[in-house]
């Protein structure tokens, strides 16, 4: 049997609904064996390696409900201007360029950030499914979506072909620990009707988990109402566009709902401009919502519904997008701004949005987003900038003094 360490600290939140002051966790190996507080952890083993860490706070560690780690080397590489469609091109030009293992690098960056700022999870989308090597041996859970794209039906046979034999070939060399795979068709304005259905119908025959995008800027309902605009430009530069493509006037959530795509299944990212009835039957679909508060800032999106989402029942996760659009992938600095953006929720629901509903969303409740035994011994350590207080500890963690001290994953610290 593996070695019983403990740490304890003044505070351990093992969920938004449990805090025990004078608390502790004890593992053995990568998994939790109890929670509880020091004098019951330090009874039940009173011979296990023990660390004390006064004035800090223990939470767990949080997890990331969209990100593309694989577009770490784009940071400040692509300014934004206004015109997302542009923005878009310089990404996709950039990373042209990359020979694979340029791919696999900036991949391996973007997984030591994430860990090194306390996350357990993820949702990774990925472009190049030869960088898939980087995941391996890393301490880190959750869903890498292999991304799929192509605004012309004719070539959605030869994408899921490609797709199949992917699936088919990976479980023979890919040793992804506790990762899954899923498939990740782009958006609305890039793949085609036909391209999404199929793959929905794949996911469903094998039961996987999808991620798009949808509703992240105007532009988006432009295109869908009227087949003009800046994607319609796009895909004409790119050589993709399709003359005989009539646009369906509608929402992108109502198009979604049209072709059948719009499910629990599917982690939905951004969702910034969903009008009121869009929310209604996003909730009655029982979809995943991800908000990515300094993604939507650097994009200048008008104000994010998620308080609305929120109240009408829909599962609303955070994520931090890319490095191509944000300073960092820690999400401590999501929940603070989520927090600075909706002073009037509850810190509970953030911290939760952070944590435990990207898990919920990724089918991971059993490892990640609470703690408890069974479950990954995967936590920061929080400086929250004053004494801890149990009966304030979400605030305290939200607020903008707090800094993660140390981060543990399965069970080892995080250089």
């Amino acid at each position: 049997m593996d070695e019983t360490c403990i740490v304890s600290a003044d505070v351990v939140v093992e969920s938004s609904a449990r805090v025990i002051a004078d608390g502790a966790i004890a593992w053995q190996g990568d998994t939790i064996a109890a929670v509880g507080t020091r004098e019951e952890l330090c009874d039940v083993y009173p011979k296990a390696e023990h660390q004390t860490l006064e004035g800090r706070a223990i939470f767990p560690s949080f997890v990331n409900a969209h990100t593309h780690l694989c577009l770490s080397h784009l940071h400040g590489a692509a300014p934004y201007d206004g015109n997302f469609a542009a923005w878009l091109q310089t990404v996709l030009h950039a990373i042209l360029e990359w020979s694979e293992e340029d791919h696999a690098n900036s991949l391996a960056e973007g997984l030591q950030q994430s860990l090194a700022t306390g996350t357990g999870a993820a949702a990774d989308i990925l472009n190049d499914r030869l960088a898939l090597p980087a995941y391996r041996g890393l301490p880190i859970g959750g869903t890498v979506f292999l991304q799929v794209t192509g605004f012309n039906p004719v070539v959605a046979d030869v994408w899921m072909a490609n797709i199949q034999q992917a699936f088919a070939d990976l479980p023979n060399g890919a040793d992804l620990g506790n990762l899954s795979l899923g498939i990740s068709p782009h958006a609305p304005y890039s793949t085609s009707a036909k391209l999404y259905r199929e793959c929905f119908r794949f996911a469903e025959e094998h039961d996987l988990l999808l991620m798009t995008h949808l509703a992240e800027n105007t532009s988006e309902e432009d295109f869908l109402r009227r087949g003009t605009g800046v994607y319609r430009r796009m895909l004409r530069e790119r050589g993709t566009w399709v003359p005989k493509w009539k646009p369906p006037d509608m929402t992108p959530v109502e198009y979604f709902e049209a072709e059948g795509v719009l499910t629990d299944r599917c982690i939905y990212a951004h969702v910034n401009y969903p009008s009121s009835s869009d929310i209604d039957l996003m909730a009655k679909r029982g979809i995943t919502a991800v908000y990515c508060p300094r993604s939507h800032a650097f994009f200048h999106h008008a104000p994010h519904r998620m308080d609305e989402m929120v109240a009408a029942g829909i599962r609303v996760a955070l994520g931090t997008d890319s490095l191509a659009s944000n300073d960092s992938l820690g999400m401590l600095d999501e929940v603070k701004l989520c927090r600075e953006r909706f002073p009037r929720m509850s810190a509970e629901t953030i911290f939760d949005a952070g944590t435990i509903r990207g898990a919920e969303a990724l089918r991971v409740t059993d490892k990640y987003g609470t703690l408890g035994p069974g479950k990954k011994a995967s936590f920061v350590v929080v400086d929250v900038g004053e004494p801890v207080d149990a009966s304030r500890a979400m605030e305290q963690l939200l607020s903008p003094e707090s800094t993660i001290d140390q981060v543990f994953a399965w069970g080892q610290p995080i250089p």
